[in-house]
């Protein structure tokens, strides 16, 4: 398992899902306004809200997203280093439906 996590196309992919992700955060920060900053690296990102961001876990956890947050307005993404595209993209869709049904 060690080797797998140290060879460089598999890093090679998880940058690439780190590029993939933050370009599809930055869209839906431009697209939603009760995100204020996106912050992060690799695949370890917060979106920090204007607002308490509890509410917004238990609707994601409620549709099968598990995330977090911490400071009490930083919602945390951290999703698997084997995570596919196609998943990002449901995930983040659970998650942009989640912010709006919310925060409206």
């Amino acid at each position: 398992a060690l080797d797998l996590l140290s060879a460089p196309e598999f890093l090679a992919g998880v940058r690439e899902q780190g590029v993939f992700l933050s370009k599809r955060l930055a869209a839906m920060q431009a697209d939603l306004h009760v995100i204020k900053e996106v912050r992060g690296l690799g695949l370890m990102w917060g979106l920090e809200l204007t607002q308490e961001g509890t509410p917004v876990v238990a609707a994601c956890r409620e549709r099968g997203l598990l995330l977090n947050c911490t400071q009490g307005n930083v919602i945390r993404l951290l999703p698997p280093l084997v995570i596919t595209p196609k998943e990002l993209d449901a995930a983040l869709a659970i998650l942009r439906d989640a912010l709006k049904m919310v925060f409206p």
